[in-house]
């Protein structure tokens, strides 16, 4: 029996050893297929297990490194402590998120890694080995670096090209140009020379590191600038030197040098219609540089720009395509068992222990690792797998492997694994038979993919595990170079400009295209001088020829305006530079010059002139104050009112603060109106003021913002008005009206009754004549009633003697009892008031709520046909009640609409004879909204009806 017990424990046991042998198969695979690093380490950070990934980025063999410390072999000596701190707190049990080092290489290249670990621990809970599982991003660093410098080179060279296009000046687009430079090269000085007529090199423009001596305002002998390398940089070469001190040039050359601390030195020529303007000469003094072939790329492309922008400025005033596809490789590796273990507890317990750390791997990995069955059923499907596919893994164990394949791509795949699976091949990139694989996602995207497939055969049959990474941002990476490098190709065209050039050795002319256009001659053949001249106007004749008479024989550039009289009687404005070359004997070789059609420019500038003299004399000639108040409240145009106003004259008044024109207090109260003008909306507003002596003054003023090209505020015009008499006439006015319909009342009350009591036949029978008489003589004595009633009811309103009493009320009731007042007003007109309202709380003063809804319901009923409808709503809209009146009578013209709310407004004049009325129902009916905190206003079309709305806060 004990034998029998021994025989199925040996046997036993080598089933478990075929097991783990065949795990081990999976595994090495596994590492085999991927370019991941994977490194397993103990407990004091030395080295297990280091996969092929790793021999082959190091350079090192397992058998070379096995055993020592990863920080004294790989880590570079400023991350070591960080790395050890890190390795640590791994040792603790505390898992970092994902992070980068660098490691050093065997031939001593540098690799940027980006690490992601697991710890396994041993039966008492302690860390027994870390599995580091790194994945390199030097190459996807330098390409993103490269992609940053390049956009970089872009921006800098649309600028200039912005620049030229936009802006006359060449100084700042010089200065734009060396500042750029020198922060995109990071070098120490950046300067652009000119070469001068006495050979010399002259700095006009430079950038340079704070520390440095200026070479700005010096007139350099440098050889490495004139000499004979004058004639290379004529043919557009370059100079780049590395290191001064090692250049092959002689002594006084790098004494002079060494004067401005210049150890290597990039020279690019400044050429425009072949002729040499300039050099853009970029120095590092702090040590030598070997200047990259984009660096000189990106200068010369600059140095073309810079050449038109100086020929722009002589005519009105005296990158690149490199980079590499981004790659990424996310890998995944697991590491290696030590040896094989005679024991079956030492068995199982290893077996146990690699299942842990394949787990580990497959959890950290970015990529998607899935494996299926011969019957291609997904049997293990990772973490990297569920965030790439959308899925659950629950979600697709046991499914067929085609939920994550498009539908074209299924067949191929197929055929594909077949093969793979009758071949001797371990594993292979699936790449082989296709430069791109595809993945379809939960939600039906398809996306781009890079994959792998490795086999391992088991009891249950054949096993293919693929992994697979999104080369989505790959695929996105290159659109962006492609659109980069059309940017730069659209940054490179130029404006095109009229140029001429004489050789005075061969007597050689030529004239560029446009300039044909200019003066107007067919090309190609080149008008004498005298049909030129003929062309220039008479008055200007003698200024051109001298001109050019005193440049060729002095030596000197010219520029000057003239005009151009052509044979159609057309007259141009032409703006003409040249300069002249000499040679050692200074006698003139070349001559060139430029000509631009400024007519347009010169129409503009009179034009403009104009229309400033125009506007001084109209904003003069007004009785108002007029400024221009810039985003500071300082004043920067006054017209002659406020001379006449404040007693001083405008030069005394422009930038003063609007504080120190006007009196503390004043100011304070303008001050809301001033913001709101600044913050860039227009305001109107009527105020009173006190001056130096008391009394008080009432202005009228307006302050319209002033918007810059980027649409923000830099100031306001402020128009200003003095409104104090026509204040105190409407304050007259409304006392005598106030008096009038007072004194009015107690008379034509007494004469009211009276007629009331002849209609009735108190005072005796009239006769039918006279009792139509008395009928409109009492119809009249109501409405003037009416009136006067509405004249006091609006001078109380607008005195402030007349409160509002406010109290809780009900919306329904409120509706309910205006309705109730004019049902039988609509009876007698045959109108039909619909509603549609609801009850809810509102805080107002009910009397004066109901007469705005009977004066706007009376309305409706007085300009509705017969047989019409009117329709009264109110609703809760947000904080507010909104009431709402329509009717379908004739409508309100749009130039109407705002006027009918003034006192004594009506649409047609004789509304007040036909239909009645005061023409001050609305104007009340604004009084009792606005004291309510409300607003009232009426939408219309004329012909089709009107609604009136206004809302109240709840």
């Amino acid at each position: 029996r004990s034998l029998s017990q021994a025989y199925q424990a040996e046997k036993t046991q080598k089933l478990t050893e075929k097991q783990l042998k065949q795990e081990r198969d999976f595994s090495n695979a596994v590492i085999d297929t991927v370019d991941a690093l994977v490194t397993v380490l103990d407990h004091q950070g030395r080295i297990v297990s280091f996969n092929r990934t790793c021999e082959q980025i190091t350079g090192y063999s397992l058998a070379e490194i096995k055993g020592k410390t990863i920080w004294e072999i790989f880590i570079i000596p400023s991350e070591r402590e960080t790395t050890q701190d890190l390795f640590a707190k791994l040792l603790a049990g505390e898992v970092p998120k994902r992070y980068e080092n660098y490691w050093v290489a065997k031939d001593g290249s540098l690799h940027l890694i980006a690490w992601s670990n697991t710890a396994l621990f041993d039966k008492q809970g302690k860390v027994q080995f870390i599995i580091a599982t790194g994945i390199d991003v030097t190459q996807e660093r330098r390409m993103w670096h490269k992609l940053e410098h390049q956009y970089q080179q872009i921006k800098l060279l649309a600028e200039i090209t912005r620049k030229i296009r936009l802006s006359i000046e060449l100084e700042e687009i010089l200065q734009t140009a060396v500042r750029e430079v020198r922060n995109l090269l990071e070098c120490d000085r950046v300067l652009i020379v000119q070469i001068t007529k006495h050979h010399t090199a002259l700095p006009i423009s430079e950038s340079i590191l704070p520390n440095l001596p200026p070479m700005l305002g010096y007139e350099l002998t440098d050889p490495l600038l004139i000499g004979k390398n004058l004639v290379e940089y004529c043919q557009g070469k370059f100079l780049a030197l590395a290191d001064i001190t090692k250049a092959e040039v002689g002594n006084e050359i790098k004494q002079l040098l060494q004067q401005f601390k210049i150890r290597a030195k990039l020279v690019v020529p400044i050429l425009s219609h072949k002729q040499l303007k300039g050099l853009l000469v970029a120095h590092q003094c702090d040590r030598p540089r070997v200047w990259q072939t984009d660096e000189i790329e990106l200068l010369t492309q600059l140095a073309d720009q810079i050449g038109l922008a100086m020929t722009q400025a002589q005519l009105l005033d005296n990158t690149e395509e490199l980079v590499t596809e981004r790659t990424s490789e996310l890998i995944i590796s697991n590491q290696l068992l030590k040896a094989e273990i005679a024991e079956h507890q030492q068995t199982e317990a290893a077996l146990r222990e690699n299942q842990q750390k394949l787990a580990g791997i497959l959890d950290n990995a970015d990529e998607a690792i899935i494996s299926v069955d011969e019957q291609q059923r997904i049997q293990l499907f990772n973490h990297g797998a569920e965030k790439i596919f959308g899925y659950q893994a629950e979600e697709v164990i046991g499914e067929p492997l085609d939920i994550l394949l498009p539908e074209a791509f299924r067949q191929i795949h197929r055929q594909h694994i077949q093969k793979f699976s009758q071949s001797s091949e371990k594993s292979r990139t699936m790449a082989e038979r296709s430069s791109t694989v595809y993945g379809r996602r939960k939600h039906g995207e398809n996306f781009p993919a890079q994959a792998s497939i490795a086999k391992l055969r088991t009891r249950q049959g054949m096993l293919f595990t693929v992994m697979l990474k999104d080369i989505t941002e790959q695929k996105q990476a290159a659109e962006k170079l492609q659109a980069s490098q059309t940017l730069l190709t659209k940054a490179e065209k130029i404006a095109k400009i009229g140029s001429w050039e004489y050789n005075a050795l061969t007597r050689e002319l030529n004239w560029s295209a446009e300039l044909f256009k200019i003066l107007g001659f067919t090309p190609p053949t080149i008008p004498s001088c005298a049909e030129i001249l003929e062309r220039i106007h008479p008055e200007d004749r003698l200024l051109v020829t001298n001109t050019l008479r005193k440049g060729h024989k002095e030596g000197k550039p010219w520029q000057f305006n003239y005009r151009l009289l052509l044979p159609d009687g057309k007259l141009k404005y032409i703006e003409t530079r040249g300069e002249i070359t000499l040679d050692n004997q200074g006698k003139v070789v070349k001559v060139w010059g430029t000509m631009m059609d400024i007519s347009q420019r010169i129409k503009t500038q009179k034009s403009l002139r104009r229309s400033e003299e125009q506007l001084k004399l109209i904003t003069d000639a007004l009785p108002i104050l007029i400024a221009y108040v810039d985003k500071q409240q300082r004043y920067r145009y006054n017209n002659r009112t406020y001379e006449e106003w404040f007693g001083k004259p405008r030069s005394a008044l422009l930038g003063l603060h609007i504080k120190e024109l006007l009196r503390e207090d004043n100011y304070q109260k303008m001050l809301p109106y001033i913001k709101t003008a600044l913050a860039g909306k227009a305001v109107t507003f009527e105020i009173e003021n006190t001056n130096e002596l008391g009394n008080s003054y009432w202005l009228n003023t307006t302050y319209i913002p002033d918007f810059n090209s980027q649409g923000k505020v830099k100031g306001f015009f402020s128009m200003v008005e003095d409104i104090t008499e026509r204040k105190a006439m409407e304050q007259m006015k409304s006392e005598f009206v106030s008096v009038a319909s007072h004194e009015m009342r107690t008379p034509l009350t007494s004469i009211h009754g009276v007629i009331k009591l002849l209609c009735a036949g108190r005072l005796g029978q009239l006769s039918p004549k006279g009792e139509q008489m008395a009928n409109i003589a009492l119809r009249n004595s109501d409405r003037l009633i009416h009136l006067l009633n509405d004249i006091l009811d609006l001078e109380r309103m607008e005195s402030g003697r007349d409160k509002l009493q406010k109290q809780r009320c009900n919306s329904a009731e409120v509706i309910e009892q205006a309705l109730e007042t004019v049902s039988s007003m609509a009876q007698a007109n045959q109108i039909t008031i619909e509603t549609d309202y609801q009850s809810f709380e509102l805080w107002l003063d009910r009397d004066r709520i109901i007469q705005t809804l009977t004066n706007l319901l009376s309305n409706a009923i007085k300009f509705s046909s017969s047989g019409s409808k009117i329709w009264l709503t109110c609703h809760k809209q947000e904080n507010n009640a909104l009431f709402s009146v329509k009717d379908q009578g004739r409508g309100i013209p749009a130039a109407k609409l705002e006027q009918i709310f003034e006192r004594f407004q009506q649409v047609d004049a004789s509304d007040s004879r036909q239909k009645g009325g005061t023409g001050l129902g609305l104007a009340i009916c604004r009084h009792i909204v606005e004291q309510h905190g409300g607003k009232i206003w009426v939408e219309s079309v004329y012909g089709e009806g009107s609604t009136f709305f206004f809302n109240i806060p709840q």
